[in-house]
């Protein structure tokens, strides 16, 4: 257990991530070297707890080493263990977990990158001092199984009035403590009492609850209800402005994967409050009223956030609903929006549809507010696209204008360096000769963003006969161009006629069906 995971347990805390395997990790490193834990608590009786029997006094001790972090390297078992391997640990075994290696700092570490000597290692004492490793592997398998069946029983009785229940494993010598008189367990039990008389249990109304006649009714009557409820989550940044929105596990493991792992996997939680930071209240609420009666509840405001809840939760039905509801709400003037969400939920069908509709209405998609706030990578998503339906010199001023608000995102001046550095790979993307040489020179020639011998190139391209290679792509959108032909009028040319060098040729568009 890390300090902020001991915190979680006893504490009012409940969150953590996943640096606390880094800690777990310069556990497991010292035990591999030692043959025995960094942290102990022994509280100087013979409690046998040494022996693997409960004593709350010597786990609490053993909690409070951990959350002190104080630890040593006894001279007696590690002289032999070299500096760097020290090092590693100590730099694992913070306290603050902010300060601890991550993983990619790990992996670059000296020691782990084999500079370390080739100190060889007592191994049949460490073995020995590891003699109840397997017992103590059998002993958590056990537990883990006895705490889920606790969880699922409710008390019958007061504290006072109940024996203490010491549940004994069948194949290992360790037991687990009788109720736990902690903070934890404290506040457990108030969270089941109700408004009314203190100390008087919050039931189900027995009556309300039978004149449901359907197992979907009675489920939907229990949403957001303090009825029954055996945990209560947090919801929404700062703990003082988050909604306590309460819950049943058993409801929300049926419906959710992530919640049963939450509940009743190997890491269950046993806190009857779970803090929800980065989640909506709103989106929360909304991914409860689907789990508890199948009802969809979202609209315009608030189908972003309930699609990325149903996504963490893993509540794939609710995803499809919300996913299907952007589909038939998508216009010209949110595409751009919808589609920077879909490429960041990952849902390409939903993406397909969003460039499909900025093909048809290009120019009232880069007019709209949304155009401007998206990612690099989006604008060269759509700058790729063969299928755009404008003309490419509009499309450079709407990416100009992208670049401008890319600046004022980087805090950057405003200046042709800072456009160009903002567009990076986009810049490429922009087909200068599709445009017409006037077009050229009224916008991109005078923008500042080329260099002068992209201006050059361009140009040269646009006089010259035959044409030069540019670094620009020079390949027509297709839904300007539609399907050309070259027809001849006359069997034979002698001359071309034309003027600056330049041929000319005609264009024309035509609806009109052709037989196959």
């Amino acid at each position: 257990m890390a300090p902020e995971v001991v915190e979680a347990f006893s504490e009012e805390a409940s969150i953590y991530d996943k640096r606390c395997d880094l800690w777990s990790l310069g556990v497991i490193l010292y035990i591999l070297l030692s043959g025995y834990p960094p942290f102990v608590g022994h509280c100087g009786t013979d409690c046998g707890w040494d022996r693997g029997e409960a004593c709350p006094a010597c786990q609490n001790m053993l909690f409070e080493s951990i959350q002190e972090g104080k630890y040593e390297f006894p001279e007696k078992d590690w002289a032999h263990i070299s500096f760097g391997a020290k090092d590693l640990i100590s730099k694992l075994l913070v306290r603050d977990a902010k300060k601890r290696l991550s993983a990619a700092e790990v992996l670059k570490h000296p020691w782990v990158q084999g500079c370390a000597p080739d100190n060889t290692l007592p191994t049949p004492i460490i073995l020995q001092r590891n003699s109840s490793a397997k017992e103590l592997t059998c002993f958590a398998a056990e537990a883990i199984a006895v705490n889920r069946q606790l969880m699922q029983n409710e008390e019958e009785a007061d504290a006072a009035e109940c024996r203490p229940i010491i549940i004994q494993a069948t194949s290992c010598s360790m037991q687990l403590s009788p109720p736990s008189e902690s903070k934890l367990a404290k506040r457990r039990q108030k969270a089941s009492l109700g408004k009314g008389e203190a100390g008087r249990p919050l039931l189900a109304p027995p009556l309300v609850l039978a004149t449901k006649p359907t197992v979907q009714e009675r489920f939907a009557f229990l949403f957001n209800n303090e009825v029954l409820s055996d945990v209560h989550f947090l919801v929404g940044k700062g703990r003082a402005g988050a909604q306590r929105i309460p819950a049943h596990r058993f409801v929300l493991a049926v419906g959710s994967a992530v919640f049963d792992a939450m509940f009743n996997g190997g890491m269950a939680t046993t806190s009857t409050e779970i803090e929800l930071p980065d989640v909506e209240p709103s989106a929360f609420l909304a991914l409860l009223k689907f789990l508890y009666s199948d009802e969809v509840q979202i609209g315009p405001e608030t189908v972003m956030t309930t699609l990325y809840t149903a996504k963490k939760y893993a509540v794939p039905t609710l995803e499809a609903h919300c996913v299907e509801f952007l589909k038939k709400n998508l216009r010209a003037d949110n595409a751009f929006m919808l589609l920077t969400q879909a490429r960041l939920f990952d849902e390409p069908q939903l993406a397909s549809l969003c460039l499909e509709n900025i093909d048809k209405n290009t120019s009232d998609a880069i007019n709209a507010e949304g155009f401007t706030d998206i990612d690099l990578d989006t604008l060269v998503a759509v700058l790729e696209r063969d299928t755009l339906g404008i003309r490419e010199v509009r499309l450079f001023n709407a990416v100009v204008r992208w670049s401008e608000a890319e600046c004022h995102r980087q805090q950057l001046q405003v200046v042709p360096e800072n456009k160009r550095k903002a567009l990076g790979k986009a810049l490429a993307l922009i087909r200068f000769p599709l445009m017409t040489i006037e077009e050229f020179a009224a916008g991109p020639a005078q923008s500042g963003i080329l260099t002068d011998r992209e201006v050059v190139s361009l140009f040269l391209h646009f006089t010259v006969n035959p044409k030069p290679r540019v670094e620009f792509i020079d390949r027509p959108r297709c839904c300007l161009r539609g399907k050309e032909g070259s027809i001849n009028r006359f069997q034979q040319v002698e001359s071309r006629w034309g003027y600056s060098g330049t041929s000319d040729r005609i264009r024309a568009l035509s609806e009109v069906l052709l037989p196959p």
